[in-house]
């Protein structure tokens, strides 16, 4: 993408679990305009009060080669 001077737009709709302990994995199509692959994730949400703060990792392998995603975020819990 951005890196050769391209942006390369992608969506992703993903369907995963998490335990109790906050292991996350999920996957589900990825489209862009250089194809459709497989999004494949995986991390762990670190709980800080009442904040809950999740690292995760997309790869998404395609004929156009492979993307990397790090995802990151926040909540606010009650």
């Amino acid at each position: 993408g951005l890196d050769q001077g391209v942006a390369l737009p992608s969506a992703s709709w993903m369907v995963g679990i998490r335990n109790a302990e906050g292991a996350e994995f999920g996957l589900g199509p990825n489209v862009t305009p250089a194809g459709v692959g497989l999004a494949l994730a995986g991390g762990f949400t670190v709980r800080a009060g009442v904040m809950n703060v999740p690292f995760n990792v997309a790869v998404v392998p395609s004929q156009a080669g492979l993307r990397v995603s790090f995802l990151t975020g926040f909540t606010l819990r009650r």
